[in-house]
């Protein structure tokens, strides 16, 4: 019996394939730029772009998802403002029927080439800093242009200043490297001379190589040595002007692709970048990002909402067909050849099964019959849905070339080739249902909720209705196509009509297959199941039964109480995390608490717990308090401050340490955490169906999951503490620094407690005093654990010897001895009675901080055998 072949035996996506062009590729030969089609979205960028260099004072800002052929477009305008001449026009004339106004725009193109336009490409702007760096950057483009071109480069002003410091610092720089060696990534140990270092610098950049990332290495061995160089905005367009006066230009427009990360990473300090931005008039920036810059908006990052005033933008949108084109040019490059006649035949016979799907619901001219044809296996339906959910379902990160190939993301389509095949009963077309994976499982950060919304709603129906049943059950599959309809129609509701959740395109998506049969039956028998409602064809979810004006009320209630909802969460994290730190201190040495900005102020500290931190009051019981104080969003952070100071300024003679986290609030990656959380936590409380319940439990412990996390990894803490004076000292703190910092905080406020004499644990344990106590009045002759401590006594030179205490008199335990001393003289030596109750009532305050525990038994020796002697 012949085996049946599998799609591998005749194509396999290259890994290497990509469907962009790169600056290396479309140089490959002075034609491989003009294949370039120019569809309506990139003829609107660039007539846009020429328009605002013909003296706006504004630039063009780039966006799109990945696989919208945002490098090509941006390489391909290069070329037209700076290659020959007669490419550029015999490309004009070549494509002419897709240019709607070619001849304007042409001739507007040749007006700003002959004026004098110099256009730099650069990309990977990723390690980027958002000052020094980025303008040295800037400059080495322009230089790297220049050079190309053929141009003259006059003197370069930032990086000049940073080579001709390299040089005067001289051997000095590198004694200092190699000081911090550990703290640099890039400037390794093999660099010993200045001008092996320039000559670094200075190579031609590549993405990714170490010439991108030296800079910041540079920077930080002058910092440490306290070297500010006046690097600036202000040089660096006086530079441009000589470039421009230098080479009798009128412009400079600098196309920086794969510009995401640097407003990722600094989108908290954006002034140089929008300095550069408001230099538009002779120096055109223009960024390319895979995202809108609303998508960068963040508590930290204020500043993009106001770069965006010095930009138009214009989001590139790739063309239905152009993407299928490109997903079947994946496919044919991967074709082995000996089998190509073979894979052929199966083709048409496949496409026998599906070609009335897309003669009949497709446009020819938004997708053509040859596209659909070159990119079967996969079902046309799947395919429209592909190319939908790539652009439309938050997938940054999820492109269809992507999907083509498999990466850590998914790799459905190639487990489909493996086990599918032009024969294989069940597994002929890729279908709609195989897209649930990659574009639904997901645990990307900052997730559509969109999405988290269908998956948690298939979990339920799952759960609910299917827990036994596998994957490729035929009402799992059908479940999944549903869904994803249903996602598409959320997120595109005037979309396409076969991107629209109905029952004749669940029906359409697996058409031509024959692995299911009946899909309409299937259909009917999920909404019998309360799966979801069809009404005149249209599928719509249930929703949940919490909602509207009682979601709402609920909603009004709890917005406003972050404290109420955090705070004894935190504490415990917080208990549980500073254990490490706090276990070499009796128990009960320190109480935390946590609080918003809101309620930290005296009134949230109650008089019975306020007087066991204080000084010189009754009711001391040498506890040390950590109060941690947490901002909901950047408005309540810029408030932490003066609550802090307020609050410890009234409770001078208190053993009160503060902290904030500067860098950190439960907004700070998402504006909108807070509104989702409390939308997640009044539908968990409201919620009457277990299912639903147990969904939005666990949302809502991912969330507090990745909160704690975030306190927990915090590199920033501010640590506050009352001077005698009524000031407030605010320094900086970490995790790695906790224990040295709240040990001297008790040596300092408790100089005679007992803590530091040991750190073998069982002496802080609370357990067997009595017998703890009876080993430290033997001392000599007890043995077992008990010895373990004795002997660490002694190897501190502590013994039973009256004589000890003399010869030490500043130690904690002549301290105590001596209150015992003074206790008994003014008691006992006056014939009346000695409470012992009252006297460690007395060592429970400062400045001893006697707590309960083995210490404090060990402390009756200085009782015991004063008595006794």
């Amino acid at each position: 019996m012949e085996q049946k072949r599998h799609y591998t035996d005749f194509f396999s996506v290259p890994q290497d394939y990509k469907a962009n062009e790169t600056r290396e590729s479309i140089n490959d030969t002075p034609n491989t730029w003009t294949k370039f089609y120019p569809h309506v979205k990139y003829v609107e960028f660039l007539s846009a772009l020429l328009e605002v260099i013909n003296g706006g004072d504004k630039t063009i800002w780039m966006t799109g998802n990945y696989g919208t052929g945002k490098t090509i477009a941006v390489l391909v305008t290069q070329k037209l403002f700076m290659d020959d001449e007669s490419r550029v026009k015999k490309w004009f004339a070549d494509r002419k029927n897709a240019l709607e106004d070619g001849e304007t725009i042409q001739n507007n193109l040749f007006a700003r080439r002959n004026e004098g336009t110099l256009v730099v490409y650069d990309y990977n702007a990723d390690g980027l800093d958002a000052n020094e760096g980025f303008l040295v950057r800037l400059e080495r483009g322009v230089v790297s242009a220049l050079n190309e071109n053929g141009m003259t480069i006059p003197a370069k002003a930032n990086l000049d200043e940073i080579t001709n410091r390299l040089h005067r610092e001289g051997e000095n720089f590198f004694r200092t490297r190699d000081k911090i060696q550990d703290k640099l990534a890039y400037l390794h140990s093999g660099i010993k001379t200045v001008d092996q270092l320039i000559n670094e610098l200075n190579r031609p950049h590549n993405a990714g190589e170490a010439p991108t990332y030296l800079l910041g290495d540079i920077q930080k061995v002058f910092h440490e040595d306290s070297i500010f160089l006046g690097l600036s905005t202000e040089r660096f367009s006086e530079w441009i002007d000589a470039v421009i006066a230098a080479n009798n230009l009128k412009r400079v427009i600098y196309i920086y692709d794969e510009f995401s990360a640097f407003i990722e990473n600094n989108k908290g300090s954006l002034k140089t970048f929008e300095e550069v931005a408001e230099k538009a008039g002779k120096f055109y920036f223009v960024p390319v990002t895979h995202l809108e810059i609303t998508s960068f908006k963040s508590e930290s990052a204020k500043n993009p909402e106001k770069s965006k005033d010095r930009f138009y933008f214009r989001k590139l949108e790739m063309p239905n067909d152009v993407a299928f084109r490109l997903a079947g040019d994946a496919i044919k490059r991967g074709i082995i050849p000996e089998n190509a006649d073979e894979w052929e035949t199966e083709k048409q016979q496949l496409w026998s099964a599906v070609s009335s799907i897309a003669n009949v619901n497709f446009d020819a001219h938004d997708v053509s019959r040859q596209s659909f044809y070159d990119i079967l296996p996969i079902h046309p339906m799947a395919a429209f849905l592909l190319k939908f959910l790539s652009t439309s379902a938050g997938s940054n990160q999820r492109s269809i070339f992507e999907y083509l190939k498999g990466s850590a993301n998914g790799r459905e389509f190639q487990d489909f080739c493996h086990e599918g095949g032009p024969s294989v009963e069940g597994k002929q077309f890729l279908t709609a249902d195989y897209l649930w994976k990659y574009f639904i499982e997901r645990d990307d950060l900052g997730l559509n909720k969109e999405i988290t919304a269908i998956h948690s709603e298939f979990e339920r129906i799952k759960n609910r209705e299917f827990q036994n049943r596998m994957d490729d059950d035929e009402d799992i599959r059908v479940l999944k196509a549903v869904l994803l309809f249903c996602l598409l129609g959320r997120l595109n509701p005037e979309g396409h009509e076969r991107l629209r959740p109905t029952v004749e395109n669940v029906e359409l998506s697996f058409r031509g297959d024959g692995a299911i049969v009946g899909v309409a039956n299937i259909v009917k028998n999920l909404e019998d199941k309360h799966c979801f409602n069809v009404v005149n064809g249209n599928i719509e979810l249930f929703t949940t039964s919490i909602g509207g004006a009682e979601l709402q009320t609920e909603i009004a209630k709890w917005v406003n109480k972050f404290h109420e909802l955090f705070s004894e969460k935190t504490k415990n994290e917080l208990e549980k995390h500073t254990k490490q730190y706090r276990q070499y201190h009796s128990a009960g040495r320190f109480e935390i608490k946590v609080s918003d900005v809101n309620h930290t102020s005296l009134s949230n500290l109650n008089t019975a717990t306020r007087d066991r931190f204080g000084e010189g009051i009754n009711k001391d019981d040498g506890s040390v308090l950590l109060w941690f104080v947490f901002a909901k969003d950047k408005n309540e952070q810029t408030q932490i401050t003066d609550k802090i100071k307020s609050l410890i300024g009234q409770l001078r003679g208190h053993r009160i340490l503060c902290f904030a986290f500067p860098n950190l609030t439960f907004c700070e990656k998402n504006v909108e955490l807070w509104q989702e959380y409390i939308r997640q936590y009044t539908q968990y409380i409201l919620e009457n169906d277990s299912t639903a319940k147990g969904q939005r439990k666990i949302a809502l412990d991912k969330m507090e999951g990745a909160w704690f996390g975030d306190i927990k990894q915090a590199q920033s803490i501010k640590v506050y503490t009352a001077n005698a004076d009524g000031s407030v000292s605010i320094n900086d703190t970490s995790w790695g620094h906790f224990r040295t910092l709240i040990s001297d905080y008790v040596r300092k406020t408790l100089p005679f407690c007992v803590d530091f004499l040991t750190q073998y644990m069982p002496a802080f344990g609370t357990s067997g005093l009595k017998g703890w106590a009876l080993s430290g009045i033997q001392f000599e002759t007890y043995a077992g654990q008990n010895k373990q401590l004795i002997n660490i006594f002694k190897n501190q030179g502590i013994t039973d010897n009256d004589t000890w205490f003399m010869q030490n008199a500043d130690h904690p335990l002549t301290k105590i001895h001596e209150l015992f001393e003074k206790k008994i003289t003014n008691t006992i030596g006056k014939g009346t009675n000695l409470s012992v109750r009252k006297v460690y009532i007395e060592l429970q305050r400062s400045p001893y901080g006697m707590k309960y525990n083995v210490l404090r038994s060990r402390e009756k020796i200085t009782f015991f055998n004063y008595v006794a002697g």
